[in-house]
């Protein structure tokens, strides 16, 4: 406010509507008296919505105001975290509008669908952990709030029924406890048994079972 009109200024703020030109009859924040800069924030505002704003300023003369100003307030926005544990990815797909922002932001109602894919045909995938509860593949998740959601893979299993192969796979760092199985993620990076630093060549082994 630069200038009373030579009248004390005794209430000053800002009106706002969904109206053009709103007034003291709208809604009201208020800011003090007198001349000068001031600012205010406004809370509450429903999302995605086309808002009008002024100043104004009351002395004994009336009240006059500022050029009213439109914007329109922005979708209220979730961050999705998603994580996995074990090996694999998960892929995020909107099925109904979602928003990406500087992080993985969605609108508030958006779909998404998550698919947990593992990372060979040696991992499968157990479960989905978090936010949701769930052993369904892909799933269907309706961002309402803020999400963490994880997905819990493990390894499938190969049967090793001769002790001495198992720990010949033990030796070569490919298997970790004999057991009766290896995992099938690590034994499908295998290419090679005899490589200078692995030889199980002369093991006693029978039973060649799990190679495969």
């Amino acid at each position: 406010i630069t200038d009373d009109g030579s009248s004390s200024i005794t209430e000053r703020g800002i009106c706002y509507s969904k109206n053009n030109n709103p007034s003291t009859n709208d809604n009201v924040i208020k800011s003090g008296e007198g001349k000068g800069s001031y600012s205010l924030t406004l809370d509450g505002l429903e999302p995605f919505t086309t808002y009008f704003v002024r100043a104004y300023a009351i002395n004994k003369k009336g009240t006059a105001y500022g050029n009213s100003v439109e914007f329109k307030t922005d979708k209220i926005r979730h961050i999705l975290s998603t994580s996995v544990e074990g090996f694999g990815t998960i892929e995020e797909k909107v099925i109904k509008e979602g928003t990406f922002g500087s992080e993985t932001k969605y609108s508030e109602g958006s779909i998404v669908e998550l698919n947990a894919i593992p990372s060979n045909e040696g991992e499968i995938f157990v479960r989905w952990e978090g936010d949701i509860e769930s052993e369904d593949n892909p799933i269907q998740i309706t961002i309402d709030k803020p999400k963490s959601i994880k997905a819990i893979f493990e390894d499938l299993r190969i049967y090793i029924p001769d002790d001495n192969f198992e720990q010949a796979m033990i030796s070569c760092n490919i298997d970790d406890v004999l057991d009766d199985y290896m995992s099938m993620r690590v034994a499908l990076g295998v290419t090679k048994f005899n490589d200078g630093s692995c030889d199980i060549r002369e093991k006693g082994i029978t039973d060649w079972t799990g190679l495969e």
